[in-house]
């Protein structure tokens, strides 16, 4: 694996962490956004919640929800890149994957 790529790898771990134990932060963002389907929303419409009330479960069911709280933090590329790694196992992550990194 070359250095970039395990360094795109890192940075996308990192992010998958705030997907979980997270309703403070998304409490505190207001919008978010989901790795899994790719789509933004408002938190209030957040109507499932897992690991004790603490987890947000995007409306296609998964846990894979960011706080976004400009609409604008994580890409669209970025949403891109997480959704191929944590959830389409016939496509990688190449070395021209483009990963902006989470601010908090």
């Amino acid at each position: 694996m070359s250095g970039r790529r395990a360094r795109l790898v890192v940075a996308m771990q990192s992010m998958h962490k705030r997907s979980s134990y997270h309703r403070r932060a998304l409490g505190s963002a207001g919008r978010c956004a989901c790795f899994c389907c790719e789509s933004r929303f408002d938190v209030t419409e957040i109507v499932e919640w897992i690991d004790d009330d603490q987890t947000a479960l995007c409306r296609c069911g998964v846990d894979a929800v960011l706080p976004d709280p400009d609409g604008a933090r994580v890409s669209d590329a970025t949403l891109a890149a997480m959704e191929r790694y944590w959830f389409d196992l016939r496509r990688r992550i190449t070395d021209r994957t483009r990963v902006t990194r989470f601010r908090s």
